[in-house]
């Protein structure tokens, strides 16, 4: 018997997609070799941003071509839709939709433009960063914005212009949702960060007496991403200057990391960050690659299981007791009268600091919330960009008890305003609170996370993780939707804030 008009349409599309997908794939290799392998000359660097740019034109023009289209339009009008597609596929068929006529809304004119100044908007950030000059930076930050609001004009002028640039990074969850979250995140976390700063912080001194050898580091981590469960088989893990995933498909996913013969715990906690990003990589349902419904569903949900690997279990006392005998068989250095949860006190001091992405799992919310009040008031109108820097100051010391005593370590410290990513800093601590939600269910569904942890039971984990969250992939419509159907509620802070309470009131002692 012959498929019907409808599953031809469907299969015809599926294929398209997928050719997409292929070479988007190449993209993807090409960026992650220049970031990992690709020598240092100048030649290379330019001959293989003539191969990127020429990849990037085919896949736009695959991507926006008006037989494409065609062929959505047609499918979508079919009368049989729901009867001949499955749920899944009737999803894949709507994000191909909206991602095709996204793109199609663009203006080729605009979308060069942008780019074009994006890329001189990051020589200026590098350039006034340097000199720690904010006010050099200032008008090209207008512009920037100018393109942001004007993509949204383009995009869908009938949603606030903030909310539509948020759905870049995490879909269908409206600026009144993420006031929600943050409101009540930062209610809570704003006193509870001074009285730990008032506190007496864990020691940490004898670690600085410490050589972290670099190579056994690498040994190290390398032996923990394996047993908590990265698939060695369909990935790999280098070194870089700064940590990144790239998960070109469900049978090969890469990380890097980076190590410190000083700071030892930025090698292992920025590996499992990683490791986390990668196995929702490798969970996501095999059958679905190249396809959008067959993608991870949204960036914070992304982060969450990298900040539910590094907070949850990397940064647990339980993780240390378990890894404790192979970290003293590698670093004899360390004093023998040195213990596991003296190493877990250590790596979880809570201290105030100027810099977000070194920012501890307490103080780090702060700063999302941060530039995400910025974000909004400047899209508002309510504050100009030139006020940028002391509203920046003044914040950092009301919420996070510390003050930039320069721009180059405060408002000009993150790369995401330059190169126009506006909009995505929430997804890092929409990504921390969902993390406290997966850990919460498992201790009702699991039983006593902790011991699973210290007796090395990583697959239980894991497993919960391939069930409930990768393998729904990109068929929830968004992150609340994920979780009520997974832990039965939406986002919601409770969770993270009773996490870091119980914790931290015991590491320090206080009452919070």
């Amino acid at each position: 018997m012959a498929d019907s008009t409808t599953r031809q349409l469907y299969t015809n599309l599926a294929a398209t997609l997928q050719e997409i997908a292929s070479l988007s794939q190449g993209l993807h290799v090409l960026g992650w070799d220049q970031q990992v392998l690709l020598p240092s000359s100048d030649g290379a660097t330019a001959a293989r941003g003539k191969a990127l740019a020429a990849l990037s034109g085919l896949v736009h023009e695959k991507s926006t071509a008006e037989s494409f289209g065609a062929l959505i339009d047609e499918l979508e009008v079919q009368p049989d839709l729901d009867e001949e597609l499955t749920v899944v596929e009737r999803a894949n068929l709507k994000l191909a939709a909206i991602d095709f006529r996204k793109n199609k809304n663009l203006p080729t004119s605009f979308v060069r433009e942008y780019r074009e100044h994006t890329s001189l908007s990051h020589a200026a950030w590098v350039k006034a960063r340097k000199a720690d000059d904010f006010p050099a930076f200032a008008p090209v930050l207008a512009k920037t914005l100018d393109f942001c609001k004007q993509y949204a004009q383009y995009v869908d002028a009938d949603r606030p212009v903030y909310d539509v640039l948020v759905a870049e990074y995490e879909r269908n969850l409206p600026s009144t949702r993420l006031a929600e979250i943050f409101s009540e995140l930062r209610e809570a976390l704003v006193p509870m960060i001074h009285t730990i700063n008032a506190a007496e912080h864990p020691d940490t001194e004898w670690m600085d007496a410490i050589h972290w050898d670099v190579k056994k580091q690498e040994e190290l981590c390398k032996h923990i991403a394996q047993e908590i469960g990265f698939d060695f088989t369909r990935g790999r893990l280098d070194a870089s200057v700064h940590p990144f995933t790239s998960g070109f498909n469900t049978y090969d996913v890469r990380i890097t990391t980076r190590y410190s013969a000083t700071h030892f715990a930025e090698g292992i906690l920025g590996t499992v960050h990683e490791v986390g990003h990668a196995m929702y990589e490798q969970g996501l349902p095999h059958d679905l690659d190249g396809q959008p419904v067959g993608r991870a569903l949204s960036l914070g949900v992304h982060e969450s299981n990298s900040l539910f690997w590094e907070n949850f279990v990397c940064r647990s006392r339980a993780f240390w007791r378990h890894f404790f005998p192979k970290i003293r068989e590698l670093f004899p250095d360390i004093p023998e009268d040195k213990t596991a949860d003296d190493l877990y006190a250590a790596i979880n001091v809570a201290r105030p600091g100027l810099i977000r992405v070194d920012s501890d799992e307490v103080h780090y919310p702060m700063h999302i919330v941060l530039r995400w009040e910025l974000e909004t008031l400047l899209l508002n109108g309510e504050v100009e960009v030139d006020d940028l820097p002391r509203i920046w100051n003044e914040r950092m010391s009301s919420y996070v008890g510390i003050a930039p005593p320069s721009d180059k370590d405060g408002v000009l410290q993150d790369v995401h305003w330059p190169e126009g990513l506006v909009g995505y800093f929430p997804t890092y601590t929409l990504g921390q609170v969902a993390a406290a939600q997966w850990a919460h269910a498992m201790r009702e569904q699991l039983g006593d996370l902790d011991e699973l942890i210290e007796q090395g039971e990583f697959k239980q984990i894991l497993h919960w993780l391939n069930e409930n969250v990768h393998k729904k992939a990109s068929v929830p419509e968004s992150a609340d939707a994920l979780l009520e159907e997974t832990v039965g509620e939406k986002l919601s802070p409770k969770y993270l804030i009773a996490h870091l309470k119980q914790k931290y009131s015991e590491l320090y002692g206080v009452e919070l």
